[in-house]
């Protein structure tokens, strides 16, 4: 019969018999014709029956027959105590009992870095306390407790709770590994942020080795300053040393820029490409894009530290987090006072003070003779100059722009002269030059032992970057614009600008001199003022009596003696703000105005003048202040924000204007 009446003889559909056949449960006659007797007898033969409901055996039973009963039980128990383990971790992980293991890595690497940190500081901390002890058991007393005190930070965990790799890393010491080394085996340059992307080789700037090696663990210099040109690398210099910390030496970092704008420009040309280019950097900072990853524009998270960048316009950022490490850039272009809260590199400086082991790195081409904060901070140090030899007579010498020569008109043709021999030396020899360099000290009579100064000029600069052509070029070009000649002497030679027309003839003003007895008011003297600028050893003050006209004699000066964060030394300012000086006639005339200068000690010297009253006036450099004496700013406040009535003032100085002004009294 044929398919459709096979499908009625069978009761079911055409489509169920076509199926039969094609999965040959169901034979056909070479006609395609089925025998019905054939096909219900392979029908029954190859169709699986249909159990009842109650008889149907459970997948268990067939389990238990595919394997044995014992091997069985024994799949079924393991299989129940993972799905238990499985529920408890999930009730853990939603009742915050469970810790992700990125974090217990983290912690662990933070505790460990802690302890090391504080056993690290104990000879810093107890050398003067031990120093004065006599008796061997006190010491050892003082010792003991110390060490107890260090214990105590990790005296719960176990090895359960923390991971051994992560307490391994924070616990090893600092490497040994240099900053320099470290840059010449680990930083890449970005095509986005180098003229010369590749691997760095610090080489190609040798007289960055040093600099970068002041800023190593290992070096006990804990303010470096980097007076330069332009185009030396002093700005990559600092981005190797925030590679290293994140990479091997991880603590907390701030770098300030002058403003929060060129911060968030910094960190898209020069920081992401630094994180970016390196493996093991990348793994070390998360990706931005990933919820909660601690990475931001302006703050970068890392194992045991984080990358605050922040400008020095900003209060709020220069207070926002203390810091190991501090990388202050272009501090010359720095404003004088932030939101009325004093000099912005005060602020920054304050944020390492809890550290012992600190770095601070500052970096400024100069500006301003007299204005110049980086001048300020190279003459405090052991001024360093790179000395380099002669190739013709090897003898060393400092590069100066005097000795570069060149046909009129042509400045390509530029070359320098030895000061030695009188040589020409071409630009071309000049990387035989700096490979061969040294950096030589001399040390000023304020050095504190713990700054490391270096200047450098774009003489310096390597072959393909700067040439001594591009020099000559530039100042061809000052010469026909004066008002391109500040730039050439900041920018080129690294120097401060002086400004014109200022100073009188020395010998006409030493001739106005006249004779008087210091310590007592000369004829014409009505009343007295005193000026105190106050450093890290001394507060300096000169006292003053002025007559008509704005004549004025200069009538004692006090240097004291002391660190002007202990109150000992304010206390010889205020005897001396309240003592008087004798006229000629006879007369005692008190001080009626004491000026103090804000730059240094900010919190002392504002402390010290609230108690005084109204006698004495906080001032502080501003050399964008529009007047000479400008409007005070309040900068006390109250719980809430609001402004304390009496409270202190500072009154912005332009101490630009006062010496043109000083100036021009002394040429009449």
């Amino acid at each position: 019969m044929s398919q459709r009446a096979y499908a009625r003889h069978r009761g079911c559909a055409i489509s169920t018999v076509q199926e039969a056949i094609s999965t040959n449960r169901i034979s056909t006659l070479p006609d395609g014709q089925i025998d019905s007797e054939t096909a219900d007898a392979e029908w029954a033969r190859n169709t699986r029956q249909s159990v009842p409901p109650g008889s149907r055996r459970s997948q268990q039973e067939d389990d238990i027959d595919a394997f044995g009963a014992s091997q069985y039980n024994k799949a079924r128990a393991v299989r129940e105590h993972y799905q238990a383990r499985l529920a408890k971790l999930e009730f853990e992980e939603k009742t915050a009992k469970l810790i992700p293991a990125d974090e217990v890595k983290v912690t662990a690497f933070n505790l460990f870095r802690r302890y090391r940190d504080h056993v690290l500081n104990i000879p810093d901390r107890l050398a003067a306390i031990l120093a004065a002890e006599t008796e061997p058991s006190k010491c050892y007393e003082i010792l003991s407790a110390e060490l107890r005190k260090a214990l105590s930070d990790f005296a719960d965990a176990t090895a359960e709770e923390i991971y051994s790799a992560a307490a391994a890393a924070g616990l090893r010491p600092d490497p040994l590994l240099t900053i320099s080394q470290w840059a010449d085996k680990y930083r890449t340059l970005s095509q986005r942020a180098s003229a010369e992307p590749g691997p760095w080789r610090t080489d190609r700037t040798p007289y960055l080795r040093e600099i970068m090696d002041c800023l190593s663990p290992s070096s006990p210099i804990e303010r470096t300053a980097f007076m330069k040109g332009a185009q030396i690398g002093g700005t990559e210099c600092g981005n190797n040393w925030i590679g290293y910390v994140i990479h091997q030496a991880p603590g907390p970092v701030m770098a300030v820029q002058p403003t929060v704008e060129m911060a968030k420009r910094n960190s898209k040309q020069r920081i992401d490409p630094l994180l970016e280019e390196s493996e093991v950097r990348r793994a070390l900072v998360s990706d931005p894009r990933s919820r909660d990853s601690g990475n931001t524009m302006l703050s970068k998270e890392f194992p045991g530290g984080v990358l605050v960048m922040t400008g020095a316009n900003s209060a709020v950022g220069l207070r926002s987090m203390a810091a190991r490490y501090l990388f202050l850039d272009e501090i010359d272009g720095y404003p004088g006072d932030v939101d009325g809260e004093g000099d912005p590199i005060n602020l920054a400086l304050a944020r390492t003070r809890t550290f012992a082991r600190r770095k601070v790195f500052m970096v400024s081409t100069p500006k301003i003779t007299g204005l110049s904060r980086i001048e300020a901070v190279f003459e405090e140090s052991d001024r360093r100059q790179y000395w380099v030899p002669c190739p013709v007579c090897r003898e060393f010498q400092v590069l100066k722009f005097a000795q570069i020569r060149w046909p009129k008109g042509q400045p390509d043709k530029a070359a320098y002269v030895c000061e030695h021999c009188g040589q020409e030396i071409q630009n071309h020899q000049k990387q035989w030059m700096l490979a061969r360099g040294e950096w030589r000290a001399n040390p000023g009579p304020n050095w504190d032992h713990k700054t490391a100064g270096f200047h450098l000029s774009s003489l310096y600069s390597p072959v393909g970057w700067f040439s001594w052509g591009d020099a000559a070029k530039q100042f061809e070009q000052a010469q026909k614009n004066p008002a391109l000649l500040q730039v050439f002497v900041n920018t080129v030679l690294g120097e401060t600008w002086t400004l014109q027309g200022e100073a009188p003839d020395w010998k006409r003003l030493y001739d106005r001199r006249e004779t008087y007895k210091l310590g007592v008011v000369p004829p014409g003297g009505v009343f007295l003022t005193a000026g105190a600028d106050v450093q890290k050893d001394r507060i300096e003050v000169e006292v003053l009596a002025w007559g008509r006209g704005k004549e004025s004699w200069p009538v004692d000066y006090r240097v004291f003696e002391g660190d002007t964060s202990r109150q000992a030394v304010w206390e010889k300012l205020t005897a001396l703000l309240n003592d008087s000086y004798v006229t000629a006639s006879g007369v005692d005339l008190p001080i009626l105005q004491l000026a103090v200068d804000s730059g240094y000690a900010t919190t002392e010297v504002y402390e010290w003048a609230r108690r005084q009253g109204g006698r004495v006036l906080v001032i502080k450099g501003d050399s964008r202040a529009p007047a000479l004496l400008s409007a005070a700013s309040p900068v006390d406040v109250g719980p809430a924000g609001s402004k304390i009535k009496r409270g202190v003032r500072v009154w912005p100085v332009n101490s630009g204007m006062a010496k043109e002004e000083l100036y021009r009294w002394l040429r009449f």
